[in-house]
């Protein structure tokens, strides 16, 4: 599953809110890998709502793999670590190992890789890109695992540009950030979902101090609106 949305959408929310009501309520443990926000830095944020990852941690039922630091070299640093292989051999082909490796670790039902959009900026070139991409999705399918992929949206309408990744996935979660009048409201919508029908509804949510709360029971009207994220 792709999950696509701008700054301030709650992205990583609904990914930890995911994997901490699957491990904590339906013995279903998970994987979180970042590669943009420091586990520390994660847990303390993720705190506020309520979400003790430390205490999953301890317990076995959630493994958090730090994979951010080659995103945090220098030009320098990057060029030397690279010297040796390809950027797509050293970020995607070690990244589906250590995927392989966590889920095993922790016999893991659901994982979130969170999130793709530095790494797939890492890689100019469109194929490269694409054979990547195959690459991390077949290896999560592989893995029996509900999965969640985060990327961030790349353009500011409803009517965007496809990514390389809604492609491949099977299905697309859309959260925006709009403004209607002088009212900002988040709304979430099922963009692709294979194999069934779904919702095609624009639904508005809350961040809250207990994760992420969809009012499912409630649509936004596309009349008037701008859609800032």
């Amino acid at each position: 599953m792709l999950l696509c949305g701008g700054p301030g959408t709650g992205k990583t929310v609904f990914s930890i809110q995911f994997l901490y009501k699957g491990a904590s309520e339906m013995n279903e443990n998970g994987v979180y890998v970042t590669l943009d926000e420091k586990p520390v830095r994660l847990c303390r944020d993720m705190s506020k709502l309520g979400f003790d990852l430390t205490k999953l941690e301890k317990e076995g039922k959630l493994k958090i793999v730090d994979y951010s630091s080659i995103m945090y070299l220098t030009p320098i640093e990057y060029e030397k670590a690279v010297s040796y292989m390809s950027p797509p051999t050293f970020k995607v082909e070690s990244l589906v190992e250590v995927v392989k490796k966590s889920v095993s670790e922790v016999n893991a039902k659901r994982i979130v890789v969170d999130s793709i959009t530095a790494l797939l900026f890492q890689e100019p070139d469109a194929v490269k890109r694409r054979l990547a991409m195959r690459l991390l999705f077949k290896t999560l399918e592989d893995t029996g695992c509900t999965s969640i992929v985060v990327s961030e949206s790349k353009a500011g309408s409803l009517e965007r540009e496809f990514q390389i990744e809604e492609y491949l996935a099977q299905g697309v979660v859309v959260l925006r950030t709009i403004q209607k009048g002088d009212t900002v409201l988040r709304g979430i919508y099922v963009e692709k979902m294979r194999g069934m029908d779904h919702d095609m509804e624009i639904h508005p949510y809350k961040i809250t101090r207990d994760g992420i709360a969809v009012f499912s029971g409630e649509k936004i009207l596309l009349d008037n609106i701008s859609v800032l994220f």
